[in-house]
């Protein structure tokens, strides 16, 4: 079974969904301070890859 990640359609990098600090404080400070927030997107990490996506320093993008 292909991993599952989570991005945004506009962000950099992808993410294992349990990934924590670095993804949804991110995502909490962007709340605080008004910024518009996209969709949060589930894909598989090839298809992340297709579209020009990194892995996520913190978590390495994949399940463990």
């Amino acid at each position: 079974m292909e991993q599952q990640v989570i991005t945004t359609l506009k962000g950099r990098n992808y993410h294992r969904p349990d990934c924590g600090p670095g993804f949804l404080s991110a995502r909490a400070k962007g709340e605080r301070l008004g910024r518009k927030l996209h969709p949060v997107l589930t894909m598989t990490e090839a298809d992340a890859q297709q579209l020009g996506k990194k892995a996520c320093g913190h978590c390495g993008g994949t399940e463990q």
